[in-house]
């Protein structure tokens, strides 16, 4: 499915608030101009919790993703497709 940078950022935007992140910051935005292809970065924060995304697209596609929760400072779960871990069988997705 295709998606724009606008769309994608809106929709995570929503999700972060339905589960009661109450600040949701874009701390990185670069679409380019066909609005499909782009990158950008957020942080949410939920009382101790906070959350770190970003994400790569590229022609309306996540190509790059990168996500990360926090509880305290402490890293409760980690989730991207940074090409490390071969020998994982879910290579390149991973948590690691």
């Amino acid at each position: 499915m295709k998606v724009k940078l606008t769309d994608r950022v809106a929709q995570i935007t929503r999700m972060l608030h339905a589960v009661g992140f109450e600040y949701v910051n874009l701390t990185l935005y670069r679409p380019d101009p066909t609005g499909t292809n782009g990158y950008y970065k957020l942080r949410a924060t939920k009382d101790d919790y906070k959350v770190y995304i970003s994400e790569l697209l590229f022609k309306g596609s996540i190509i790059k993703y990168s996500y990360t929760l926090l509880h305290r400072g402490r890293v409760i779960l980690r989730y991207d497709n940074a090409p490390h871990y071969p020998q994982m069988e879910t290579f390149p997705h991973h948590k690691p």
